[in-house]
């Protein structure tokens, strides 16, 4: 069932969108910050035009920016928010 709603999900603009906002939050830290500040306008750019596998591409790449203690806090607080971990 979990893969059905990751397939689901994967398809979606509205959670690449959801991602993009989390990810966007002033407490979120990067390894890169310089580097995840270039993603990051690449997944806006991309949530702009429409353009979901630029969006998903983007956002995927911030994501794994995260020092390892911000991607495990992340993980918890996606589930609280009902997004899932990319």
């Amino acid at each position: 069932m979990i893969e059905l709603r990751a397939i689901i999900l994967d398809h979606q603009p509205w959670y690449w969108q959801n991602v993009l906002a989390f990810l966007k939050r002033p407490e979120r830290r990067f390894a890169n910050r310089a580097e995840a500040d270039v993603w990051l306008k690449a997944a806006e750019e991309a949530e702009r035009s429409q353009h979901l596998p630029a969006l998903r591409d983007a956002v995927i790449k911030v994501w794994e920016m995260q020092p390892p203690d911000q991607v495990e806090l992340s993980k918890q607080q996606a589930a609280q928010s009902g997004l899932r971990p990319v």
